[in-house]
């Protein structure tokens, strides 16, 4: 903040910017969450956001823009949520299990809800998929390798483990689909038991 002579504490142009900005994005994955990808226009993430259209557009000069900010955001969040460091188990096969929970709370989060929303977004939607497609490339590529290594550190062999975090990684995805899409056929068997029995 900047301050001025009199003490007064006031915003710098970037700081409001970066205010803006996150506002933007905030907003964005709370219409994704609310509407779905297709009636997220421009006019309602700025609604949401209480700031004008045209404010917003000097931050952002197309929605698809808005999605790649988007993407940032929940990578940076995905990464301060799922630390390995978080874990409190010593014991390396408690400590897959701590983290697999860990993960599926993540994916019950609105940050998730809205990735998913994008990632299917993405294939009808040509300057979406120029604008993501890199971001979720390399998201995968790195984001689920902590997995990997809990399980490895568990004595599991390399390409069993890659088996095993590619089926966790796929249940977990699956059962955030689920609940967005309300697809109830399985209620029988909540999702904490099933990933019990599975891990």
């Amino acid at each position: 903040m900047a301050t001025t002579a009199a003490g007064d504490t006031r915003s710098t142009h970037a700081e409001r910017n970066a205010i803006s900005r996150d506002k933007v994005v905030r907003a964005a994955i709370e219409c994704l969450v609310k509407k779905g990808y297709a009636a997220t226009s421009i006019t309602l993430i700025a609604a949401t956001a209480k700031i004008s259209v045209g404010r917003m557009q000097h931050q952002f000069a197309t929605k698809a823009e808005i999605m790649a900010a988007v993407v940032d955001f929940i990578q940076q969040h995905n990464n301060r949520v799922l630390s390995v460091r978080k874990l409190k188990s010593a014991d390396p096969v408690a400590r897959v299990a701590e983290y697999v929970h860990l993960l599926r709370k993540t994916f019950d989060d609105d940050p998730a809800a809205a990735a998913i929303e994008l990632r299917m977004a993405v294939k009808g939607d040509k300057e979406l998929e120029i604008a993501l497609d890199p971001k979720f490339q390399q998201y995968d590529t790195h984001s689920f390798s902590d997995i990997e290594g809990l399980l490895i550190a568990a004595e599991v062999d390399r390409d069993t483990a890659h088996i095993w975090m590619r089926l966790i990684i796929s249940t977990v995805r699956g059962m955030a689909f689920e609940r967005i899409a309300n697809y109830r056929i399985m209620d029988r068997v909540d999702a904490e038991h099933s990933l019990d029995a599975l891990l």
